[in-house]
């Protein structure tokens, strides 16, 4: 490991990689748990993190658990955490790691607790354009865009909850200044319809 002075994020989650016993006592599913809530315990603080803590995390802690099922999109529930709690810098971290622009949405944005106007967008958010209610599904980092669904309606149950499994609609892929003109809401500007989809 570098001899980096730790911000006040990384300071928690290596303060559990030194310290915790679960290794020694052959229990690495724990271990992996108490790193991941450390990390998760450090954005809903708004702890302050640096600008490469999550390359520091990447490079130096080699087993952390990023929560993912391949390296394209290890660690997206972080960076949703960042965004739903407002940890700026958390997001903007994970963002240099990812070598990602960020996605921002001028309107209203329902993260998972919490609804704010003028704010990025991450995975599991969801966003009203154009009277189509959207649900950011992953990003493609390699080609600069988010993916984005629309989801078919689905039955209500008799109290309103909806029932069945999500059905996808429609994918939308959209480059940040495809996102902006979308945003727009001046005679003129692109519909949904015109955003080439899949």
């Amino acid at each position: 490991m570098d001899n980096k002075v730790l911000s006040p994020a990384l300071q928690i989650v290596k303060n559990i990689w030194d310290n915790s016993n679960h290794p020694k006592m052959g229990s690495m599913v724990r271990f992996n748990t108490c790193l991941g809530d450390a990390l998760d315990l450090a954005i809903k603080g708004l702890i302050p993190f640096e600008i490469d803590d999550f390359e520091w995390i990447s490079k130096n802690l080699r087993r952390f658990p990023w929560g993912a099922g391949n390296s394209d999109n290890y660690g997206e529930n972080y960076y949703s955490l960042a965004c739903d709690y407002g940890n700026t810098s958390a997001a903007r971290a994970f963002e240099k790691w990812k070598n990602r622009k960020p996605f921002i949405w001028k309107w209203e944005v329902h993260h998972r607790n919490v609804e704010r106007s003028n704010d990025r967008l991450a995975v599991g958010d969801i966003f009203n354009c154009r009277a189509k209610k959207l649900t950011v599904t992953s990003f493609d980092d390699k080609t600069g865009k988010i993916i984005c669904c629309i989801y078919k309606e689905r039955l209500k149950d008799n109290r309103g909850w909806e029932i069945g499994v999500l059905k996808v609609d429609h994918i939308y892929k959209l480059t940040g200044k495809e996102l902006k003109a979308l945003a727009d809401t001046t005679m003129g500007a692109p519909d949904l319809e015109n955003i080439h989809g899949k």
